[in-house]
């Protein structure tokens, strides 16, 4: 399952206690990135990422990487895609071509 924030999800009114910095973040943990992937992302060391992690749970009234995530999936801030395996796909690809013959 691969997570990506939608489009503008920043502007959302529920992020509006977050500075914008803070709603970078939020999306960041929201879809599961790693903490060294963000702070090189977004050019701020990992002290700072931490702080800003921080300051977002506090505002949010959130305790763990997992709610941020939950409450961004209940605000519909992100987009979700369920990836099948190789071999499933081709299963399904070829029982659904079976049915049309």
């Amino acid at each position: 399952m691969n997570l990506s924030p939608i489009p503008d999800a920043n502007l959302h009114p529920c992020l509006d206690a977050l500075s914008p910095r803070e709603q970078e973040v939020f999306l960041a943990i929201a879809c599961g990135e790693p903490r060294d992937i963000t702070f090189a992302r977004l050019g701020i060391g990992a002290k700072t990422v931490d702080t800003y992690r921080a300051r977002v749970l506090d505002k949010l009234d959130l305790h763990t990487n997992q709610h941020v995530t939950a409450y961004a999936m209940t605000f519909g801030l992100l987009a979700v895609e369920l990836a099948l395996p190789v071999n499933l796909a081709k299963a399904l690809d070829g029982a659904a071509a079976e049915v049309t013959h």
